[in-house]
This record gives C-alpha cells, sequence and structure tokens, in this order.
C-alpha cells in the first residue's frame, strides 16, 4: 500500500516531466484549440492550465518585443564594434609611429 505522501509524489513527478517549451505549447494549443479540448488531451486539470498561463504569459514577453529589442540591441553592438575597430587602428598606428621614431635615434 501506498501512503498519501508516496503517492502524491508520484503524480506530482509526472506533472513535472513537462518542459517549460511544452507547458508553453499546450498553453497556445489551449488558445488555438479551446480549453476544454487540451485539458482532455493531455490530462490536466483547467486549474492546472490556469495556473502554467499567469505562470508563463506573465513571465514571458511578447515576439515582437523581443524582436525589437533584439534589433536595437544588435544595432548598438554593431555601432560599439566599429568604433572599437577604429580605436585599435588608431592604437596600432600610434605604436607603428612610436617603433619608427625609436629605430631613427
Amino acid at each position: 500500500m501506498f501512503h498519501k505522501k508516496q503517492l502524491n509524489c508520484k503524480t506530482m513527478s509526472k506533472q513535472n516531466l513537462r518542459t517549460n517549451e511544452k507547458k508553453m505549447a499546450i498553453i497556445q494549443e489551449a488558445k488555438k484549440n479551446g480549453v476544454i479540448v487540451t485539458v482532455r488531451k493531455y490530462k490536466i486539470s483547467t486549474a492546472t492550465l490556469y495556473e502554467w498561463k499567469t505562470l508563463y504569459e506573465s513571465a514571458v514577453p511578447s515576439v515582437s518585443s523581443i524582436n525589437s529589442k533584439s534589433t536595437t540591441q544588435y544595432r548598438a553592438l554593431q555601432k560599439e564594434n566599429v568604433r572599437l575597430k577604429e580605436l585599435l587602428i588608431d592604437k596600432e598606428l600610434r605604436i607603428k609611429i612610436q617603433e619608427e621614431l625609436l629605430k631613427k635615434k
């Protein structure tokens, strides 16, 4: 016989087998196909689905905001990269000039 706690642990471990990506996919499927159909398909409660929904949708920004942030960050990194390359070229040029001056003396 299982004690109540042991049985609870076994059912909990089955629920924890779902990855975050799988949970997000289930949430998206529920939006597309309906909550009742999705809950029955994956054998989860509606409370579980809504719990995942509040947890993951509040934590994950929308795709459009990710894309705009990524684009902005990418452009900023490109500008910084150009500036750093120019600084490096300038420094290398100064070193060469100094070496040449030292050779002449």
